[in-house]
C-alpha cells in the first residue's frame, strides 16, 4: 500500500479528510506544523485533519502526532483513542498555543505523568454547575493559554491544587512536570537548598550536586502551595528568581537559566498574609479566587456524584447517595470544604447498606466534625 494510500484508510477510519494544505484555521500555515514537529523530533511526511484535530504522519504513514485546540480537549480523547486503534502508535498530544514557541525551543522533554492511570487522573477535574465553579473554569483556560504567574486563594480544602493542576494540563507544559511543593513543610534551616538545590560540599554532608524543586520543575509547573508561609529571609529569593528565570544553587556563584512557570496559593486573606507585597504584585498576574463550598451549595450534589463515581470505579462498586442524604449534605457548612466532603463519601461508602449511601451512614461524622470545630 502505498503511503498517500495508507493515510487515506487511516483518516477513513477516523472520520476526517486528508488534506496537504492548511485545514485548520488555528495553524498558521505549513512552517508552523513543520517547526512543531522539530521541535518535538517528530518525522514530518505529511498531515491529515479531521474535525479540529490534524494527525502528522511518518514516511511509513502511520500517525506520529495528534494536535487539539485547548477548547476540544474533552472531545479529542474519542478521537484519540480510534487514532491510535487505527495506527497502532502511541501519539503525544499536542496544543496549539506550543505553536508560537515551537521553532525557538528545540528541546523535547519526556512526558512525566502526574499520576498513573487515568482513573486517578479523574481527581482533577474541575467540578462544579455554580456560576461562581463556571467563571474559575473560565480563568483556567485563560490562565492556561497565556503562561504567566497564577495566584491561586481560598480556604483550605477548596480544591486549589486541582485548580493548578487543570492549569497544567491545559497548557503548553501539559508534556513536562508539575512539581507541588508544600511550603509550610518546609524547615527554615532547609528552605533554600530545597528550592534551589546545593552544589556539592555546599555544607557538610553534602557529598554531591543536587537539584532543588526549581530545577527540577524546569520546563513545567512549580506549584508553590502555602507560599505566605516561606520564610521572610526566602522570599526575596523567590522573587528574584521570578524575574530573572536565574536560579543560584547553595555553595556556588553560578548561574543557572530555567523556563519554570510558578503557580502559587495560599488560604490566607491577603490583607493580613505573611507573603511580602512586592511578591504578591509579582505573581498577581493570573488572580484565581475559590469561593469557600458553603458560598456554593450547588456544587455539592456534582461534586458528591463525582466523587462516589471515583470510589465505584475503584472498588467495582455501583454506590449512589440517597436524595435524603444529599440534602443532608446540602446543608451542611463543610468547614473543610471539598477535601471535607471528599471524606464524609468516604466514610459513608463503606458504611452504607444495599448500595445506597443514606443519612445515617454520613450523620455520625458531619456531627463529630461540627464538635472538633466547636473546639
Amino acid at each position: 500500500m502505498t503511503h498517500k494510500a495508507k493515510i487515506n484508510d487511516t483518516m477513513r477510519i477516523l472520520g476526517g479528510q486528508p488534506s496537504q494544505s492548511n485545514a485548520m484555521s488555528y495553524i498558521a500555515n505549513e512552517v508552523a506544523i513543520k517547526a512543531l514537529v522539530d521541535s518535538r523530533r517528530l518525522t514530518l511526511e505529511s498531515y491529515a485533519t479531521t474535525g479540529n484535530a490534524v494527525y502528522i504522519f511518518s514516511k511509513e504513514g502511520r500517525a506520529s502526532a495528534f494536535v487539539v485546540p485547548f477548547y476540544e480537549k474533552a472531545a479529542a480523547e474519542e478521537r484519540f483513542e480510534k487514532c491510535h486503534a487505527a495506527t497502532g502508535a502511541e501519539l503525544p498530544v499536542l496544543y496549539p498555543f506550543e505553536l508560537p514557541r515551537a521553532a525557538a525551543k528545540q528541546r523535547l522533554k519526556e512526558p512525566v505523568p502526574e499520576r498513573k492511570g487515568r482513573l486517578m487522573n479523574r481527581e482533577y477535574k474541575w467540578v462544579g454547575v455554580s456560576p461562581h465553579s463556571e467563571e474559575v473554569e473560565r480563568e483556567m483556560v485563560i490562565a492556561a493559554n497565556n503562561d504567566e504567574y497564577v495566584l491561586i486563594t481560598g480556604e483550605t480544602g477548596v480544591g486549589k491544587e486541582v485548580v493548578a493542576r487543570r492549569i497544567h494540563r491545559m497548557s503548553r507544559r501539559a508534556n513536562n512536570p508539575f512539581i507541588p511543593v508544600n511550603c509550610s513543610a518546609i524547615p527554615e534551616s532547609l528552605a533554600e537548598t530545597e528550592l534551589f538545590g546545593h552544589a556539592s560540599g555546599a555544607y557538610t554532608g553534602a557529598s554531591g550536586s543536587r537539584e532543588g524543586y526549581t530545577g527540577t520543575a524546569d520546563g513545567g509547573v512549580l506549584f508553590l502551595d502555602e507560599i505566605g508561609s516561606l520564610p521572610d529571609p526566602i522570599q526575596p529569593k523567590i522573587l528574584r528568581f521570578l524575574e530573572d528565570g536565574v536560579i543560584m544553587k547553595v555553595g556556588t556563584t553560578r548561574q543557572f537559566e530555567t523556563d519554570v512557570r510558578v503557580i502559587a496559593a495560599t488560604n490566607e486573606d491577603i490583607g493580613s498574609a505573611k507573603m511580602r507585597r512586592d511578591l504578591f504584585y509579582r505573581l498577581d498576574v493570573n488572580h484565581i479566587h475559590i469561593k469557600p463550598l458553603r458560598e456554593r451549595r450547588e456544587d455539592i450534589a456534582p461534586l458528591a456524584e463525582f466523587y462516589v463515581g471515583l470510589l465505584n470505579e475503584r472498588r467495582g462498586a455501583q454506590r449512589a447517595v440517597s436524595p435524603e442524604a444529599m440534602k443532608l449534605l446540602e446543608g451542611y457548612e463543610f468547614p473543610g470544604n471539598v477535601r471535607e466532603l471528599e471524606n464524609l463519601l468516604r466514610y459513608g461508602f463503606f458504611r452504607c447498606r444495599d448500595s445506597v449511601i443514606e443519612p445515617a451512614d454520613i450523620k455520625p461524622k458531619i456531627e463529630r466534625n461540627r464538635e472538633l470545630v466547636k473546639k
